[in-house]
């Protein structure tokens, strides 16, 4: 990635986490390769939370995370 931010948010009764990153993103026919967007997906999971990959090969990704808030 070139520039990577994270952008919380407030969204009623949510948190809401975009990650957008303006690297190169990956194929849609590429694999995971690692853990890392595993572990993610799974601790959002725990927190009873939604998780979407946006892929906008070859112009990079974004990740959303929306959680909610007790």
């Amino acid at each position: 990635h070139r520039d990577l931010h994270s952008f919380p948010t407030r969204r009623s009764s949510d948190l809401v986490i975009r990650v957008p990153d303006d690297g190169q993103g990956m194929p849609a026919t590429a694999g995971t390769g690692g853990i890392g967007l595993q572990n993610i997906r799974e601790r959002v999971a725990l927190l009873n939370g939604a998780f979407c990959l946006n892929n906008a090969y070859p112009r990079g990704y974004s990740i959303d995370i929306q959680i909610p808030l007790l």
